[in-house]
């Protein structure tokens, strides 16, 4: 049975941990998304590439938001710095991504992924409708 005593620590380590993992992930799409040198995923030409397979108009404007909006939102729940909107801007992107990059549900592979995605737009939007806990933040939390 959880006490009080361990539901506070869940809120002072628990969010800061997902705060971190989360935000993590994001700017390690993001940054994957500007160069295959940095080994964390396709690049800008393969970033191009996908976004354009699926017919969506100016791939790579769209690429650069998506970079810019992984890497700014990813930082922004890693030190809670404007969080509510960064969190808001990930959660919207998830549910875009998981619907027109994954909507294939049949695909076992891309099924995985639109569940992944919409498992973390699920959180960011726990975290928003909670706050971004008692942990380590800077500057402005809501």
């Amino acid at each position: 049975m959880l006490t009080q005593a361990h539901r506070d620590l869940a809120r002072s380590y628990g969010t800061l941990f997902a705060r971190i993992v989360i935000g993590l992930f994001f700017i390690t799409a993001g940054v994957g998304k500007i160069g295959s040198g940095f080994g964390l995923g396709a690049g800008f030409a393969g970033t191009v590439g996908y976004i354009g397979s699926v017919g969506i108009p100016l791939p790579e404007v769209v690429a650069v938001v998506a970079i810019l909006l992984e890497i700014g939102g990813g930082v922004g729940v890693l030190l809670g710095w404007y969080f509510a909107e960064a969190a808001t801007a990930l959660a919207f992107v998830c549910i875009f991504t998981a619907i027109v990059f994954h909507g294939n549900v049949e695909d076992p592979m891309q099924r995985g992924m639109f569940f992944k995605n919409l498992a973390i737009a699920g959180g960011l939007m726990y975290m928003i409708a909670y706050g971004a806990g008692s942990g380590w933040s800077y500057g402005r939390r809501d």
